[in-house]
Parts: structure tokens; sequence; C-alpha cells
């Protein structure tokens, strides 16, 4: 696994989209990747969508995930996750997940976060 921190979020990303698709969700990337320039150059600058990394489809509704990992306490991470979650609006039919992986895990931990914003 890589030593930066947008390497270890794309790792645990990858193992939620996989863990997902696994369990046959059709599975979207929240992330926008775009190329910014500046005067002191081109940078590249990533930005999820809705607070979300990942969105998946199960049969009674589309739900919005935040993938976190590490070994950072669950409360922790919840309150990460849910502060993203309340800078945006979603409909009252959606869902929101927090997946975290633990180190060895061969399955995310999985909490439903709560809508603050509905439309």
């Amino acid at each position: 696994m890589g030593s930066s921190n947008a390497e270890r979020g794309a790792h645990y990303r990858k193992r939620s989209k996989s863990w997902c698709e696994r369990n046959g969700y059709p599975v979207a990337v929240m992330e926008l990747q775009r190329v910014v320039h500046t005067l002191n150059g081109i940078f590249p600058k990533k930005q999820d969508q809705w607070g979300s990394d990942l969105l998946y489809a199960v049969p009674e509704c589309v739900v919005f995930l935040q993938v976190k990992g590490g070994g950072r306490t669950r409360a922790t991470l919840l309150k990460e996750a849910q502060d993203k979650f309340d800078e945006h609006s979603f409909p009252a039919s959606c869902r929101l997940e927090l997946h975290i992986w633990r180190p060895r895990a061969r399955a995310p931990e999985i909490i439903e976060c709560h809508k603050t914003n509905v439309l």
C-alpha cells in the first residue's frame, strides 16, 4: 500500500468498490479529477461529489458512501464522514454509509450515517 494519504485513500476506495461489486451492486466513483492551471504551473485536483467516494445501488435505494481506513477510532472516522455529508442535501430516499477498513479485514465495518439536510 502507498504511503501518501491519496494512495491510502485510493486503496481503501478500491477495496470498497470491489466489495460492492462482489455483492452484486453497481458502483460509480464519485471523485472528479481536474487539472488546474495557475501562474505557478499545472496542478491536479481531486474533489468528491456530494461528500462521497462511491455511490452504489441496492434494490430499495442508492447509497452514498464514504470510505475510511486505518487504526483511528470509530467515533473519529464517523465524525469526519458525517461532517462531509452534512455539507450537502440528500433526497430522503437515499442512504448514507461509512465503510471502515481495518488492518487485515476481509470486509468493511458498515455504519449508516444520518441525513441532516433532506431535500
